[in-house]
C-alpha cells in the first residue's frame, strides 16, 4: 500500500508568509492583461461516453499532454480524454477490491503523470498510471483509533511527495510522507484562522502554497507549504466554493456549488467576473457545479455534476 516512488525535490528556499487574514501584498497580483467580458458554452459533453451514459462527473484533472482525466462518480470509473477531448480509456466499476471505486471524487496529478484519486466510499487515495491502471493505494485505517480518518475530499502533493489529502468529514487535512505514511494532521474542525468546515477540492500555486476549498465555512483558505496558515480569501457572495483553479495572472477561478455559479476572483476575494446560473450556450442552468479547471488562456470546463455533463467555456476577453 506504499507511495513507493520518491518525487522530484523542489530546489531549497523558503517563502516567508505571515498568518493574516489578508494576503501579504506581493501575492496581491496585479489587474489582469484582459477582463473576461463573458463566458461562453462551446460544447457540452453528456450521454454515452465509452458505451455508458455520464452519470454525476465530478473531478477534473488536465496533464500536461493537454489530456484530460474525469472522475464520473455515478458509474465509480476514470475516463480519460485527449487533448480535443475526444474519450479514449476507461477505468473502473463499482467495488471495493484494487482498481475498483465507490464515489470517486476529486483527481490530482503528480510530476510523473500518475493519477491520485480521493476514492471516498472506500475510504482511500489511490494511485493509477496515465492508462488510468492501478498502482498503489493509501488506506484510510487505523485499527488502534477507528475514528481517526473520515472521508477523502481533496488531494494534492508537495514536491517532496507528500500527500495532502482533505478530510472532508473530519474537517481536516491529514498528510502522508512519500511512502504513503500518516505524518500529521494540519487544521482543525472550526470557523476561523487555519480551521476547517467541510474542505472539498485542494490545489496548488506556483509558490508552492496550498489553496483549500473551505466550503462549509463560504471561504478559500491558503497554507504555506509547511501546513502554516497564512490568509483566508472571502467573498459575500460564497455559497458553498466546492473548487478553485488558477489562472495564468494569479487569480482563481471558483465553483459553487450551491449558488450553481462560477466567479473569477483575486486573492482579497474580489470578483472580477461571474457567469451563472444560466451560462450563453446552454438551455440549463448550472446544477451542483463540483469542479473547473483551466485548459488554456482561453478555455475552461466545468463538471456540471447535477446535470450530468461536462461544460467546454470559451472565456471573451475584453481588451483594456
Amino acid at each position: 500500500m506504499a507511495f513507493n516512488k520518491l518525487f522530484q525535490i523542489i530546489a531549497a528556499g523558503m517563502l516567508l508568509i505571515s498568518a493574516c487574514s489578508k494576503p501579504p501584498s506581493d501575492f496581491q497580483e496585479n489587474v489582469p492583461a484582459a477582463v473576461p467580458l463573458a463566458v461562453l458554452v462551446e460544447r457540452e459533453i453528456s450521454g454515452p461516453v465509452l458505451g455508458q451514459p455520464l452519470q454525476a462527473p465530478v473531478g477534473l484533472a488536465v496533464d500536461t499532454r493537454g489530456e484530460v482525466y474525469v472522475c464520473d462518480a455515478g458509474n465509480n470509473r476514470l475516463l480519460r480524454f485527449d487533448e480535443n477531448l475526444e474519450p479514449r480509456r476507461e477505468y473502473g466499476g463499482y467495488g471495493s477490491l484494487e482498481g475498483l471505486f465507490n464515489r470517486p471524487r476529486y483527481i490530482f496529478i503528480d510530476n510523473d503523470l500518475n493519477l491520485l484519486v480521493a476514492d471516498v466510499g472506500n475510504r482511500r487515495v489511490s494511485r493509477h498510471n496515465r492508462d488510468l491502471n492501478f498502482v498503489d493505494e493509501i488506506k484510510l485505517v487505523d485499527y488502534d483509533d477507528p475514528l481517526k480518518y473520515g472521508e477523502p475530499s481533496g488531494i494534492a502533493l508537495t514536491g517532496y511527495g507528500e500527500v495532502w489529502m482533505c478530510d472532508r468529514e473530519k474537517g481536516r487535512i491529514a498528510i502522508f510522507d512519500n511512502v504513503g505514511q500518516f505524518d500529521r494532521f494540519i487544521g482543525e474542525f472550526g470557523y476561523s484562522g487555519g480551521q476547517l468546515l467541510q474542505p472539498e477540492k485542494i490545489i496548488t500555486d506556483n509558490r508552492d502554497n496550498f489553496i483549500v476549498c473551505d466550503a462549509g465555512n463560504r471561504r478559500l483558505v491558503v497554507y504555506d507549504r509547511y501546513g502554516g496558515f497564512s490568509y483566508a480569501v472571502r467573498n459575500e457572495y460564497f455559497d458553498y466554493p466546492t473548487a478553485a483553479a488558477l489562472n495564468g495572472d494569479g487569480s482563481l477561478w471558483v465553483a459553487d456549488r450551491d449558488a450553481g455559479r462560477i466567479y473569477l476572483v483575486n486573492r482579497k476575494g474580489e470578483i472580477l467576473f461571474e457567469a451563472g446560473p444560466t451560462v450563453p450556450g446552454t438551455n440549463h442552468t448550472l446544477k451542483n457545479p463540483s469542479d473547473i479547471i483551466v485548459l488554456s488562456d482561453d478555455r475552461l470546463l466545468i463538471a456540471d455534476s447535477g446535470n450530468d455533463r461536462l461544460l467546454l467555456c470559451r472565456v471573451m476577453f475584453e481588451k483594456q
